[in-house]
This record gives C-alpha cells, structure tokens and sequence, in this order.
C-alpha cells in the first residue's frame, strides 16, 4: 500500500470505530435507562411484597392456632 492509501485506510477505519462507538453509546444509554426502569418498579412493589408477606404469616399463625384448637 501506498502512504495516501494507507491514510485513506486509516481514515475508514477510524469512521467505521467512530460509528460503532457512536451506536455502542446510545445502546449502553437504552440499557441503563431500562435498569433505571426496573430498580424503580422494583422498588415500588418492595412495601406490597413486605405487605404480602406479612399477611401470609398471619394466615399461617392462625392455620396453625385452629389446627392447635382442633388437636
């Protein structure tokens, strides 16, 4: 190869680096906005997951009361 092809070369293969940056970029930005998105609804439903919790461990003591009385 000659110098200026070797330039030109050069030149596309830093176009073709520059745009894959470009696109890995803005792909890294959706992803980060979608987990942005998931840890917020995850943590809106984290006190109706501690609600339901709860309400199935005062389920139980109460199955288990009534299996106490009936024993």
């Amino acid at each position: 190869m000659s110098a200026p092809a070797d330039v030109t070369a050069m030149r596309d293969r830093l176009a073709a680096l520059e745009e894959e940056n470009a696109k890995l970029s803005n792909d890294l930005t959706t992803k980060i906005g979608e987990f942005e998105e998931v840890k917020f609804r995850l943590s809106a439903m984290g006190p109706s997951f501690e609600k339901a919790q709860a309400r199935v461990a005062q389920l139980n003591a109460e199955k288990n009361d009534l299996l106490a009385r009936i024993a």
